[in-house]
């Protein structure tokens, strides 16, 4: 099966130098996961009431990784 590669420029904007690194980072662990996972955070990120619920059950969710 053939690999398929794609290489990407986003302008990523901030004025604090580290959230710009923690968007970047953020990024490129994105870039790694598989299409199904991507789609589906895509979905969410689509939605502005899914991103606040997300954001809101953050110490959740982590409680339930590890």
């Amino acid at each position: 099966m053939q690999e398929n590669e794609i290489t990407l420029t986003m302008k990523v904007k901030s004025n604090d130098p580290f959230e710009f690194k923690d968007k970047k980072n953020a990024l490129e662990k994105l870039a790694k996961l598989d299409g199904t996972t991507l789609k589906n955070l895509s979905e969410l990120a689509s939605s502005e009431k899914a991103v606040k619920k997300f954001n809101s059950n953050i110490g959740m969710i982590k409680t339930f990784m590890g």
